[in-house]
């Protein structure tokens, strides 16, 4: 009977691997958690910050660009293609080299994971849970594709990389608690999961994942399993996602390596290969977890999703976009709800549609200029935008560009209502928009159309308390 060796640490029995490699016996070692701990800290200093402070002149939304399936359902469901797309193209290629090293190692909702469950382990063992889940990843995949086909991008609700940038963009930015409960919602849900079972939403629901994991399925860089072997399982243990030793598929493994650094036999290694000869004879190559029916019902609802969500609310009115954004269908079909054009705005005026404009539109950035007006001269928005919903211009672009007409509410306007001297929105308004003419009593303001863009600093700046007697409308 062959003798089985449990791997222990001070006499006890070792189950628990987080983020700090515990042993060294071959792999990243602590080489893997300093990577995490540096690339996710960058993460937060990019959105947060960037680009008021400078860091070392990275874009701000560097990751959102890194992220293939944002780009990918950006361009598929807007029939749009923008050249930041192109950020993607080495991700993929460093997955279809070496694996999903982007989930193991790059990904700053992964490495949040890995803390955290890192922490819960310090309190209990967890069981490895949602193996028989797998597939289903590939099915929101599949599903996320097939809406986008239809005109209709739900990736902003799956996506790790939007999903995290809105909880700290959109979440700590909007006053109205429903944004921000929207904004947090998902990555509550994928925390509590992974108090539940290690990196289990990585392994059951990720389209990130799902989509790295078809382009890593031919990385030469596989696990091989030697001789030494003594089928002790602390790899089993050890790994994140519940990788049994005889079932091992290169589209589930994250390259973290923990099995190799936990091995004391140093019997695992990761290099190039013959396939034939990366398993035991005792194990198998496992094919994507993924049946002819759910792909079908896959396709299916992701086709009724991005049908079904077109329809606009009961009260929907077309909100003010910053300039430069796409025709409405085709900025919620390319907007990623990342948050960052909201977190960039200088004035504080872009905030995010809520169900007042239907589904559709949920999270999408618009003007309330009363907050804060367009800016003259900031462009911030179109070159924050990693998907092109907000296209980048120039500054003598913009001011061409209208997104708005200014209407004066002669009600509440003083020089009509009242009689009272007023030159407010004359004097704050850059583009000259705003003409005073003599007549009976004091000037009063007219608003001259063609040279409005309808910026709203002439709104944000009215004098009159509560709504302003100057308001401008969308001309969309």
């Amino acid at each position: 009977m062959k003798n089985r060796h449990i791997v222990t640490e001070d006499s006890k029995p070792y189950v628990s691997v987080g983020i700090n490699e515990q042993r060294n016996c071959g792999g990243p070692g602590k080489t893997r958690p300093l990577v995490q701990a540096v690339l996710t800290v960058l993460f937060f200093l990019l959105i947060l910050f960037a680009p008021q402070v400078h860091v070392w002149g990275l874009p701000p939304d560097l990751f959102l660009r890194l992220d293939p399936l944002a780009g990918t359902v950006a361009t598929l469901s807007s029939r749009t293609v923008t050249t930041r797309i192109l950020w993607a193209l080495p991700i993929l290629a460093l997955t279809a080299l070496a694996g999903r090293v982007f989930c193991g190692w790059l990904c700053p909702l992964g490495s949040i994971l890995d803390l955290i469950g890192w922490v819960r382990d310090r309190v209990g063992r967890r069981e490895q849970r949602g193996r028989k889940l797998r597939g289903l990843k590939y099915a929101v995949l599949v599903a996320v594709i097939a809406s986008a086909a239809a005109g209709m991008n739900l990736s902003w609700f799956f996506d790790p990389i939007p999903l995290l940038s809105r909880a700290f963009t959109i979440g700590l930015i909007a006053r109205a608690p429903a944004a921000i409960a929207i904004a947090w919602a998902v990555l509550v849900v994928i925390i509590l999961l992974e108090l539940v079972g290690r990196r289990l939403w990585c392994r059951a629901l990720c389209p990130l994942g799902a989509l790295l994991g078809f382009a890593s399925v031919i990385t030469p860089f596989r696990r091989r399993i030697g001789g030494k072997c003594n089928d002790c399982k602390a790899c089993d243990r050890a790994c994140p996602i519940g990788m049994e030793l005889g079932a091992y598929h290169p589209s589930e493994c994250l390259q973290c390596r923990r099995c190799m650094s936990i091995c004391s036999e140093q019997a695992i290694s990761f290099r190039r290969s013959d396939q034939s000869k990366i398993q035991n004879p005792n194990s198998k190559i496992r094919s994507l977890e993924i049946s002819r029916r759910s792909l079908l019902a896959s396709v299916g609802m992701g086709l009724t999703g991005g049908v079904g969500l077109r329809f606009p609310g009961k009260n929907a009115s077309p909100p003010i976009r910053p300039p430069g954004a796409q025709d409405e269908a085709r900025l919620a079909a390319a907007c990623a709800r990342c948050g960052e054009c909201i977190r960039i705005c200088p004035t504080g005026g872009l905030r995010p549609v809520l169900f007042e404009a239907g589904p559709l539109l949920l999270l999408t950035p618009k003007l309330v200029s009363r907050v804060g007006p367009c800016e003259y001269g900031c462009v911030a928005c179109g070159n924050a935008c990693p998907t092109g919903a907000i296209r980048a211009m120039s500054q003598e672009q913009k001011a061409e560009v209208q997104i708005g007409l200014a209407g004066i509410n002669r009600e509440a306007c003083w020089p009509w209502a009242k009689g009272v001297r007023c030159l407010v929105c004359n004097d704050a308004c850059p583009y000259e928009a705003i003409e005073m003419r003599a007549g009976e009593g004091v000037p009063k303001p007219f608003v001259l159309e063609p040279q409005c863009i309808g910026c709203g600093i002439c709104e944000n700046v009215c004098p009159v308390e509560g709504e302003s007697a100057i308001i401008v409308y969308p001309t969309r």
